[in-house]
């Protein structure tokens, strides 16, 4: 197979991989439960990059409930209505949000995986009704989590004496501090992040991470284990006896780990560059210029051991490539999306001008190393 159909395959193989991803990921449902006012949109429009309802479709799910679901987003908000303070309504509310999670722990669309409880800071109050509800969620088994909105309108022991009394209440509901001031570095938003992932079931946890924009270590921990998955498995790939038939099963195990490396940092934009950095110093290079490869294939035409022998040679370097394609796309899209959030668009042309020659740079750094 020549280098030429060997990058076509690629480039197919991973816009299928893509988009299935997209198709077939399973979505975590988050409950945003907060009073009118409290900060609810900004904290998602923080978290997520997208102010869920301007640009989302909100559903009515009961009177106090919207479900928000955006496209391209691997998330859904279930959006308590902001309700007064009166007791009719606070047990109307009760029911309804708490019966809604009871009733449908059992379906993957409806049921609840996490709760956000929003509590305005410059209130300086924690009500009865706060300690109840926040109970109830307990008691079905909801992992919730307490967030103090706008905390940098109040003094830190203001906040505390509030944190205080939850902690008396209900000491086992982890705590966390907000705020929309990009200088005080969002306070506990990366936390809070870091919480849902590790209280989500695993099969939710990879959307939940690709739709965040705060923690990007736990993207980069998420893709790094996607890259040690797959270039263990390209280990195997090599042993295929068939001399050069490798080729196009090591490429669909490569457009698998970089779809979902893409998805992880949400850069599908970026799809069209990584195809054409792999293909310019991806496999097709490999073939063509690394003699061990090479070395591999030809022991597989003599039976037995030589299957054997080179089975363990092509294996390795598909291992090696694989990890060295993985990590180094890894750091290009890292880079990329820290450009992004810092909005310097003059270094993010720059990144993107220089992409090819860092790119290569990076695969041959990690190549050397482990041939």
């Amino acid at each position: 197979m020549s280098n030429i159909q060997l990058l076509k395959d690629l480039e197919i193989k991973l816009t299928q991989e893509y988009e299935k991803l997209k198709t077939m990921i399973e979505k975590p449902n988050i409950l945003l439960v907060g009073g009118t006012g409290v900060g609810k949109s900004s904290l998602v429009n923080l978290c997520f990059g997208k102010d869920i309802a301007e640009v989302g479709v909100g559903k009515p799910i009961t009177k106090n409930l919207k479900r928000f679901e955006i496209a391209n987003t691997p998330i859904v908000l279930f959006d308590t209505q902001g309700y007064e303070l009166d007791e009719e309504n606070y047990k109307s509310f009760l029911n309804e949000v708490v019966n809604y999670a009871i009733e449908n722990r059992e379906e993957k669309e409806k049921q609840i995986h996490i709760v956000w409880y929003c509590i305005q800071a410059p209130s300086h109050r924690i009500i009865d009704f706060d300690i109840e509800i926040i109970n109830k969620f307990k008691e079905i088994g909801l992992p919730v989590a307490v967030v103090f909105t706008k905390c940098d309108r109040i003094t830190s022991k203001q906040i505390l004496m509030m944190e205080q009394v939850i902690t008396r209440e209900l000491p086992d509901i982890p705590q966390f501090r907000v705020t929309i001031e990009a200088f005080l570095n969002y306070l506990d938003l990366e936390k809070l992040c870091t919480w849902s992932i590790e209280n989500l079931p695993k099969g939710l946890r990879l959307a939940f991470i690709a739709a965040q924009k705060v923690n990007l270590q736990a993207k980069k921990k998420k893709a790094t284990d996607i890259v040690i998955e797959h270039s263990s498995g390209s280990a195997f790939v090599g042993f295929v006896p068939i001399p050069f038939s490798d080729a196009p099963i090591l490429l669909a195990n490569q457009a698998g780990m970089l779809a979902r490396i893409i998805f992880i940092y949400d850069m599908q934009s970026l799809l069209p560059t990584i195809q054409g950095l792999v293909g310019t110093f991806g496999l097709p290079t490999i073939i063509s210029n690394t003699g061990i490869w090479l070395v591999g294939e030809f022991m597989k035409l003599i039976p037995g051991i030589g299957t054997f022998t080179g089975g363990l040679i092509s294996g390795s370097v598909a291992s090696t490539l694989t990890l060295a394609i993985g990590l180094s796309t890894i750091e290009i899209c890292h880079k990329m999306h820290s450009l992004v959030i810092d909005g310097n668009v003059d270094k993010i042309e720059s990144y993107i001008n220089n992409a090819e020659k860092i790119f290569e740079s990076l695969v041959k750094e990690k190549m050397d190393t482990k041939l």
